[in-house]
């Protein structure tokens, strides 16, 4: 019970509404890694966005639940995006884990936005509008990133996620919102 009373605590002392910036979330700089397309490219579909960095122990067995998530879930845009590294660590921590989702190294702004992330993995889900809807921390599998999406958006990707494959999110955030300018 203390556990989870403390992990509510931290959550909401992390509740922090993303500053205003242009069309939404992808809509901050950030720097493409490894032939990906410019980050702006995925506004206007729902996404889930995966926080890495170098020497992440855990981010290795993210990588690959989120390549196997977008596998079998096309509509939804899976991309990773540093909160740390030089882009030769980045590039061979990519390599490392033989992904082909796109990803990127975050910009200070959006740095800031995200109220700075220190640990890593965590998965954002970012609607079409742009507005980070919830954040899921830790590492989750492909079944569990499908239950943070039916959670989400109010219905399941596939018939075969059960409830008890569904992530327990530590915060859902429905005025997290990077809508219009800076």
């Amino acid at each position: 019970m203390r556990n989870l009373i403390g992990s509510l605590l931290l959550c909401a002392l992390s509740l922090v509404s993303l500053p205003s910036h242009g069309n939404g979330f992808f809509s901050y700089p950030a720097q493409p890694l490894i032939d990906a397309p410019p980050f702006s490219h995925h506004t206007g579909r729902p996404a889930l966005v995966v926080l890495f960095q170098p020497e992440c122990p855990h981010c290795l067995n993210q990588f690959r639940a989120a390549q196997s998530f977008a596998n079998a879930h096309p509509q939804i845009a899976v991309v990773c995006l540093s909160i740390r590294g030089e882009p030769q660590d980045l590039l061979r921590e990519l390599r490392r884990a033989r992904i082909k989702l796109p990803a990127y190294r975050s910009s200070p702004a959006l740095l800031a936005a995200l109220n700075r992330p220190e640990t890593t993995p965590q998965t954002y889900a970012v609607n079409a509008a742009g507005a980070v809807v919830a954040v899921a921390r830790g590492t989750r599998s492909a079944a569990q990133l499908a239950a943070l999406v039916a959670d989400t958006w109010g219905k399941p990707p596939s018939s075969n996620v059960s409830q008890s494959t569904r992530p327990r999110l530590q915060q859902s955030y429905s005025s997290y919102s990077v809508a219009t300018s800076m």
